[in-house]
C-alpha cells in the first residue's frame, strides 16, 4: 500500500525485517508485528509519480471517490495472541479495518478472535484474501469459510485469474467487470485491462466465471438492500448492466448499516503484487469516512452514558434506574452557562497508545473525535483530572514523524512530552479553562468508552540487581505500563517481590527485552508463572474502616463500611437498592456503593442531612472508592493473589465518614484498608479457594493425528472437548447473520476440480484435511505444549488459546499446585527462620508448598530447612535393600571398582521408534579415539530445525559413560525436538585430571565442526552440559568457549548437580553461606556421601585451586558467558557450590535461572523419578532447557 501510495519507493519484505511498520528491532528480528504502527498516505496519491502504477478506470465508469485524493491513516497491528490488547486498543479508534487472510491457510482460529473483537465495536471491514500466489492456495474454499466460521456472508467482489497450471496472473473485477493482467515478475506497474468481451477471447472460462460472480454479487445484495432491488427490476432484471457505481454504493451501504452481514472480499498476492490497488480502491469507495462511523461512545459522570454527537448537540439522555425495574430517563440541559460551555470545547480525543521513544521521549498516540487540537492548548485530562500541554503536535508515518500545527477531528496524530497521560484517558481541549480545576461541568468529567484490557495470565519476579538500581526499575516499569496496559506490576508485600503480569509468554518475553535492553534496567528476570486468582467462599461481617493520618504535611481522615460476599453464578442481575450504584471492577468483582443519605449529585436526601463540600464532588467520591477497593482485590487475603468474583458492599454516609480535613485520597485508602479487612475476615470465617485460568484452545491438525492429541487434551492434561467438527453448514454468530454456506458463492480453485462443496466448510470442520479441536483446557497444562503437539504431529500441529474463564480448583488440584510453585528465576527457598525447626525424626514444622522464593543468598536456618530429608523420597529410600555409604576400610581405587561394578549392572533402556540413535567419534589431543552416543529425533518426528546439547555424564570423574544418558538424552530429543551428543571421555584413577576436561574440549570442538553432520542447526540452539562431574566439566567448557573462542559459539550452558569452588578458598563474603561441604547431614547424605567424595578425590588427583577443575576460579571472570540453567540439591553435599556459582554469574551479567530442590539427595531423579520432587525435576529440567533454546531464538 504505501508503495503505490507513493510513500516509499521500496517494497518492503517482512522475510527481510523490512517493512516501514515493523522497524522495532525485536519486530525484525522475530518476522512478526509486536507493537502497532500508525502511518498516513493517500489514495490515490495526491501527486502522482512516474514510477507509481495506477491502474485505468473502467471505460464510461463514473468518477467514484477513489478517483480523487483521501487520506488513508493505516494502523498495522499484530497478528499473535500474546499481543492482544495491541489489536484491541487499535480497534477502538478504527473507522474501518482490512482483514488479511491467509489462502492456504484459510480463517484460522486468531483470524475468528480478532473479527469478534471488531464485531463488538461494529467497526465495517473488507477482506482481503492473501497469498494466491503459493501452493496450495484456496480462494473458493477460503470464502467459503469465511461464511462459515466467521458468520458473515462474504460478497466476492474479485476472483482469482488463474493459469491452466494453476499459477495467479491477475485478478477479476467482479464490480466492474473486467480482468486484471499483472506482469509476472513485476512491481504491480505492468498492469493490463480486459473488458469483459476481450476477456472472452482471452480467456473464456475466466470471463465466464466472472459472469457467475457478478450474477452472485447482485442477488446478494439484493437480499440486504431494497436499493439494488430496484436497480436490478430497472435492468430489466439482467445482473449485468447494473452499473458498477450502483454496485458500490449498495455494498457501501450494507458494511456501514451493519457490518457483521455482509463483508466484501478481494483476492491477491502481495509478495507478486497483485491485487493491492483494487483493494486500495475499496478501502476508499466502501469504508466510512470519520464523520460516517458510528456517534462514538461517552459518559459523564456516574452512570449518565450516550453518544458524542449527542452531548455536544447539547443534550445527553442515558436510561437509568431507581429502583432497577422501571427505566427513567436523566438529561443534562444546555440552557444558558452549559451552552455556553460546550460552545468553549475547541476539541475532544482519546490516547490510545504510549510510547517511550529513545530520541523523542514519551509519545502519545491521539485520535481526535471532535474540533481540532491545537499546539500548545491545554489539554484538561478527565480521567485523571490534571492539566498538561500540547506544546508540539506530531504526525507519525511509522518510526519517522512531521511536526504540524493542528490534528483535525477524524486524524490521527502525537503529543510528544506529556508527562501522566496513559492509554484510555480522555483529553479535551477547552477555552478558558483553569489550569487546576479543568474546564465547568460536564465537561471536566467527560470519558470517551476506554478501551478494554484482558486480564493476565502469566507474571514474572523482577529483582533489581542492587538497591541503587530500585529508583530506576521502578520508574522503567511505570513507563513499561503507560506503553502497555495490558502488563500490570504488583508487588508482593509478604516477599517483597515486584511481579511483572502479562498475556502470554512471547508477551513477557517481549516486555523482558524491552526492561533489561531499551530501558537499561539492571534487573534480574525470574521464569514465567501462572496468575491464578483467590475466591472467598464466604461473607463477611460488616467492617467500619476509618483513615487517619498525616499525608504531605496534612492530616487527613476518613470512613466507610465494607462487607464482602463471594459471587459463584455469572450472569446474575444483581439486585440494587435505591441509593446504590454498581461498578464493574476487574476478575469479575463488583462494588456496590450505597449513599443513603445523599442524591445523585452529592446533596442530602433531607434538610438536615449533610451535603457533600465542594472539593468532594460525588464523580471523584466515587472514583476513590473504586480506586480503592481495586487495589484491595489486587492481594488476596491468603495467597496473595488477585481476588476474583466477590461482591464489596461499601456505605457511605457523610454524617459518619466526613470530616473537615476529608480528601479524596483520605477515602481512596480508607477503602483499601476496609476491603483487605472484610477479606481477611472472610477468610477467617471460610477457606478461600484458588481459581486457575482455563483456555480456550483451538489445535489444527492433520487426520491422523486427531486421535492421539484429544486423548492427550482429555487424559494427560484434563480438558474437556468442546467440539471436533460439525456436519452444520448454518453458523449463528453473535450479531451476525445465519449464514448457510451451501448458498455462498465460491468460485473454483485449482485443480479443486469444481466449486467448493458446502460439507467440506462444516463449523470447525475439516479443511483441506485439517482438522480443529476446541477444547477448555487449564492453562497450567498448557505452558509448553507447542513443542509436544509437534511431537504429537511430526510438527504440523499448531494451536492458538485464549482465556476462556478462571474456574475453581479442586483441593486435591490446589495443594498440588500451592507444593509446586517455585519462581524459576536465580533463586533460593526462603523461609522466616523463625519457623524453621529440625527434630530428631527428620520432619519440620511447615511442608513444601509453604515455602516461599527470594533472590538474596540464603541464612543458615533456610540451609538447614533444605537439607531435611523429602518425605517421600525417604520412604522409598528405606525400600531399597542397600546401605548408602560404602565401606571404610578400602583404598580408594578398590571403591572406584566396587561402585562401577555397580554401575556396570544398570540395564540400558530399550530403543524407541521416535529417536534415532548411532555411534560416531573423535580424536583426543594424543591422538585417542573416543566415542559420541547421538541421539535425533527419528524421520517423521523431527521439527527442524534442530537445536543441539552436548551432555557429559556424570560419575566423579571415575564412572560412567555416555551410555549411561541414554534415558535421559531420548527425553530431551523428544520434548524438545533437538539432537544429543553425549561424548565419552577417560576416567580415573587411569587417567588423573585434568583429562577428564580437555578430552571434553576436544569432543566440543569436534561436534562444533561437524553440527550439520550430527543433523543439528547451531543457529537454533547450541547447549553444553552436564550431571555431578559432567556439570563440573560443562562449566568449565562453556568458558574455554568463550575465550578461545568455539565457532559455532555456545548459546546455553546447563550444569546440574556440580561444584565450582575449592572448599579452601571461598571467597569471605560467601563463607557463611557455604555449609553443604560440612553440614553433618549433607556430608552423610544418600548417593554422594563423605567417603564416596573422597574416594573420587583421590582417584582424580585434581587440584582444587586449578580453574580447570573449578570454574569459580577462571581468571578472566564470568562475564559474556551465555545464558546458564543451574540445578542443585537440597540434601547435597555440594548444594552450595550450585547455589553460589549461581550468585556469581548473577553479579557477572550472565542470565541465570537456578532450581533448587529441597530435601533432595544428590541426583536423587534417577532412582526416586516417581516422587513428587522426581517429576517436579523433569518438567523444570524441560522448562529450563527451553529456556537456553529461547536465547537462540
Amino acid at each position: 500500500m504505501l508503495y503505490y501510495s507513493g510513500y516509499t519507493r521500496r517494497i518492503g519484505d517482512v522475510d527481510e525485517g523490512s517493512t516501514v511498520t515493523d522497524f522495532l528491532p525485536a519486530e525484525r528480528a522475530r518476522g512478526i508485528t509486536i507493537q502497532s504502527a500508525a502511518i498516513s498516505f493517500s489514495w490515490p496519491p495526491s501527486a502522482p509519480d512516474p514510477w507509481i502504477p495506477r491502474i485505468d478506470p473502467n471505460p464510461g465508469h463514473p468518477a467514484a471517490a477513489s478517483s480523487t485524493p483521501h487520506t488513508i491513516n493505516l494502523i498495522d497491528t499484530p497478528g499473535h495472541a500474546d499481543f492482544t490488547f495491541e489489536v484491541l486498543r487499535s480497534l477502538r479508534v478504527l473507522d474501518g479495518a482490512v482483514c488479511i487472510l491467509d489462502g492456504v491457510a484459510g480463517v484460522e482460529a486468531q483470524t475468528e478472535k480478532v473479527w469478534s473483537q471488531a464485531s463488538a465495536y461494529r467497526i465495517p471491514r473488507l477482506i482481503f484474501v492473501n497469498k494466491l500466489d503459493r501452493d496450495g492456495a484456496a480462494f473458493g474454499r477460503t470464502v467459503s469459510e469465511v461464511g462459515a466460521r466467521l458468520g458473515v456472508w462474504p460478497a466476492v467482489c474479485g476472483i482469482p485469474w488463474w493459469t491452466p497450471e494453476g499459477k495467479l496472473r491477475g485478478v477479476g473485477d467482479v464490480v466492474g467487470l473486467r480482468g486484471l493482467l499483472y506482469g509476472e515478475g513485476g512491481d504491480g506497474k505492468d498492469v493490463k485491462n480486459f473488458s469483459l468481451k476481450d476477456l472472452e477471447s482471452e480467456d473464456a472460462a475466466l470471463a465466464e466465471e466472472l459472469k457467475k460472480a457478478r450474477v452472485a454479487l447482485v442477488e446478494l445484495l439484493a437480499e440486504h438492500d431494497d436499493a439494488m432491488v430496484e436497480d436490478y427490476l430497472a435492468a430489466d432484471e439482467d445482473q449485468l448492466v447494473i452499473h458498477p457505481a450502483s454496485i458500490i454504493q449498495c455494498l457501501r451501504r450494507c458494511i456501514l448499516r451493519d457490518p457483521q452481514k455482509l463483508v466484501p472480499v478481494y483476492p491477491g498476492a502481495s509478495f507478486r503484487n497483485v491485487g493491492v490497488q483494487p483493494l486500495l480502491d475499496a478501502v476508499v469507495d466502501l469504508l466510512p469516512s470519520p464523520d460516517q462511523h458510528a456517534d462514538p461512545e461517552v459518559s459523564i459522570g456516574s452512570g449518565i452514558k450516550g453518544g458524542l454527537t449527542q452531548f455536544l448537540s447539547g443534550k445527553l439522555t442515558a436510561a437509568t434506574t431507581s429502583d432497577h425495574s422501571k427505566p427513567s430517563s436523566k438529561a443534562i440541559s444546555t440552557k444558558g452557562k452549559p451552552n455556553h460551555a460546550l460552545q468553549n470545547l475547541e476539541a475532544c480525543a482519546l490516547a490510545f497508545k504510549v510510547v517511550a521513544d529513545p530520541k523523542r521521549g514519551v509519545l502519545v498516540y491521539v485520535r481526535v473525535y471532535s474540533g481540532i487540537l491545537t499546539r500548545n492548548a491545554p489539554l484538561w485530562n478527565t480521567n485523571l483530572q490534571t492539566t498538561e500541554r500540547a506544546q508540539r503536535l506530531l504526525k507519525m508515518y511509522a518510526n519517522d514523524a512531521v511536526e504540524v500545527e493542528n490534528i483535525a477531528a477524524g486524524q490521527i496524530g502525537v503529543i510528544p512530552g506529556l508527562k501522566f497521560a496513559r492509554t484510555g484517558d480522555t483529553l479535551v481541549s477547552y477555552t478558558g479553562a483553569h489550569p487546576k480545576n479543568g474546564p465547568p461541568a460536564p465537561i471536566n468529567s467527560l470519558q470517551l468508552r476506554p478501551i478494554d484490557i484482558p486480564p493476565p495470565v502469566f507474571f514474572v519476579s523482577v529483582e533489581p540487581n542492587s538497591l541503587a538500581e530500585e529508583k530506576h526499575i521502578s520508574e522503567s516499569l511505570d513507563l513499561l505500563l503507560r506503553e502497555d496496559p495490558s502488563l500490570h506490576v504488583t508487588l508482593d508485600e509478604e516477599s517483597g517481590q515486584t511481579h511483572l503480569s502479562g498475556m502470554g509468554e512471547l508477551h513477557l518475553e517481549i516486555a523482558r527485552d524491552r526492561l533489561v535492553g531499551d530501558l537499561r534496567a539492571k534487573a534480574r528476570i525470574g521464569g514465567i508463572e501462572i496468575g491464578y486468582r483467590e475466591a472467598i467462599t464466604g461473607p463477611s461481617g460488616e467492617v467500619e474502616g476509618g483513615y487517619e493520618r498525616e499525608v504531605a504535611g496534612k492530616w487527613a481522615k476518613g470512613g466507610c463500611g465494607v462487607s464482602v460476599e463471594s459471587v459463584v453464578e455469572e450472569g446474575d442481575m444483581l439486585a440494587l437498592r435505591e441509593h446504590e450504584q454498581l461498578f464493574e471492577l476487574t476478575d469479575k468483582n463488583h462494588l456496590v456503593v450505597a449513599t443513603p443519605t445523599l442524591r445523585a449529585d452529592g446533596s442530602g436526601v433531607e434538610e438536615e442531612t449533610p451535603n457533600l463540600s465542594d472539593h468532594l464532588p460525588i464523580s471523584a467520591v466515587m472514583q476513590a472508592f473504586k480506586n480503592g477497593a481495586s487495589a484491595a482485590c489486587a492481594r488476596g487475603p491468603t495467597h496473595a493473589y488477585p481476588v476474583h468474583s466477590t461482591l464489596i458492599r461499601l456505605t457511605f454516609d457523610p454524617a459518619k465518614h466526613v470530616f473537615p480535613n476529608t480528601t479524596l485520597a483520605a477515602l481512596s485508602s480508607v477503602a483499601r484498608s476496609a476491603v483487605q479487612q472484610a477479606l481477611q475476615a472472610s477468610a477467617k470465617a471460610s477457606e478461600t479457594v484458588l481459581m486457575e485460568p482455563v483456555m480456550l484452545v483451538t489445535i489444527s491438525v492433520d487426520e491422523d493425528s486427531l486421535g492421539g492429541v484429544v486423548h492427550d487434551i482429555s487424559s494427560a492434561r484434563g480438558g474437556s472437548i468442546v467440539s471436533l467438527g460439525s456436519d452444520d453448514t448454518t453458523l449463528p454468530s453473535d450479531g451476525g447473520a445465519n449464514v448457510d454456506v451451501r448458498r455462498i458463492y465460491a468460485p473454483p480453485d485449482p485443480f479443486a476440480g469444481g466449486h467448493a462443496a458446502a460439507e467440506d466448510f462444516g463449523v470447525g470442520g475439516a479443511v483441506g484435511g485439517v482438522k480443529q479441536i476446541v477444547a477448555r483446557v487449564p492453562l497450567k497444562e498448557m505452558v509448553g505444549y507447542l513443542k509436544h503437539l509437534r511431537s504429537l504431529t511430526g510438527g504440523r500441529g499448531t494451536f492458538t488459546m485464549v482465556v476462556d474463564r478462571f474456574e475453581r480448583m479442586g483441593g486435591q488440584r490446589m495443594r498440588g499446585v500451592l507444593g509446586g510453585m517455585r519462581s524459576e528465576n536465580v533463586q533460593i527457598v526462603r523461609l522466616n527462620p523463625a519457623s524453621v525447626t529440625r527434630t530428631n525424626n527428620g520432619t519440620t514444622g511447615r511442608q513444601l508448598e509453604d515455602f516461599t522464593m527470594s533472590t538474596t543468598l540464603p541464612t543458615s536456618a533456610e540451609l538447614d530447612q533444605m537439607a531435611i530429608i523429602d518425605p517421600e523420597i525417604k520412604e522409598q529410600q528405606q525400600q531399597i535393600p542397600q546401605s548408602w555409604q560404602l565401606p571404610e576400610d578400602k583404598d580408594p581405587a578398590t571403591l572406584v571398582k566396587l561402585m562401577r561394578a555397580g554401575w556396570d549392572k544398570m540395564p540400558t533402556p530399550t530403543p524407541i521408534a521416535e529417536v534415532e540413535e548411532f555411534r560416531s567419534s573423535y580424536i583426543t589431543r594424543d591422538g585417542t579415539t573416543l566415542r559420541l552416543c547421538v541421539f535425533k529425533p527419528a524421520a517423521g518426528h523431527e521439527s527442524k530445525p534442530l537445536p543441539l546439547l552436548v551432555w557429559y555424564h556424570g560419575g566423579g570423574g571415575c564412572l560412567g559413560n555416555p551410555e549411561s544418558t541414554t534415558a535421559f538424552c531420548r527425553s530431551i530429543v523428544l520434548e524438545q525436538s533437538c539432537v544429543v551428543v553425549a561424548p565419552q571421555y577417560r576416567l580415573a584413577p587411569e587417567y588423573k585430571s585434568p583429562a577428564q576436561v580437555e578430552d571434553s574440549w576436544d569432543a566440543l570442538q569436534h561436534i562444533a565442526s561437524h553440527v550439520a553432520d550430527f543433523g543439528a542447526d547451531a543457529s537454533a540452539g547450541f547447549i553444553a552440559g552436564g550431571e555431578s562431574a559432567g556439570a563440573v566439566i560443562g562449566a568449565v567448557l562453556a568458558l574455554q568457549a568463550r575465550d578461545k573462542p568455539l565457532s559455532p559459539p555456545l548459546t546455553g550452558t546447563f550444569l546440574t548437580a556440580g561444584s565450582y569452588f575449592d572448599p579452601n578458598g571461598i571467597p569471605a563474603e560467601y563463607k557463611e553461606h557455604y555449609r553443604s561441604r560440612h553440614d553433618p547431614v549433607c556430608v552423610n547424605a544418600p548417593m554422594l556421601g563423605k567417603n564416596v567424595k573422597a574416594a573420587f578425590d583421590a582417584c582424580l588427583q585434581g587440584d582444587y585451586s586449578s580453574p580447570l577443575f573449578k570454574a569459580a576460579l577462571w581468571p578472566s571472570g564470568q562475564a559474556g558467558l551465555p545464558r546458564t540453567y543451574l540445578q542443585t540439591c537440597g540434601l547435597d553435599i555440594n548444594r552450595d557450590e550450585g547455589i553460589l556459582y549461581a550468585d556469581v554469574l548473577r553479579e557477572a551479567g550472565v542470565q541465570t535461572k537456578l532450581d533448587v530442590y529441597p530435601g533432595g539427595p544428590h541426583c536423587f531423579w534417577h532412582l526416586f523419578p516417581n516422587t513428587t520432587q522426581g517429576r517436579k525435576w523433569k518438567e523444570e529440567t524441560r522448562a529450563g532447557i527451553a529456556w537456553l533454546l529461547e536465547a537462540a531464538r
